[in-house]
């Protein structure tokens, strides 16, 4: 198995395993936050893995240059501190 079949393999595993956590949740569930102090939710969670499999596939393997969705390079909790519960809906139906 090549590198690009064992990273694929292991995105398919991380995609489905957090589909079965956020199956069946509304936006402002997705996005509540797992404590109050934190700013982990499963909307952050889906943000930030959007712009991790992007870097891969588009940044590394793909030689491009594509900035992140969800904040700068350089600041990889952007994708959990913008997913807030109002921003679920919004981010359902964005663009990979």
């Amino acid at each position: 198995m090549g590198e690009r079949a064992t990273l694929t393999g292991y995105f398919r595993a991380y995609r489905q395993t957090l589909e079965l956590k956020c199956q069946g949740l509304d936006a402002t569930q997705l996005g509540c936050r797992s404590v109050p102090s934190s700013n982990l939710s499963l909307l952050g969670l889906v943000r930030h893995l959007a712009d991790v499999e992007r870097n891969w596939f588009r940044n590394v393997l793909a030689g491009e240059d594509a900035a992140p969705h969800f904040g700068e390079d350089s600041d990889w909790d952007a994708a959990f501190e913008g997913a807030a519960p109002e921003d679920g809906a919004a981010d359902a139906g964005g663009n990979p």
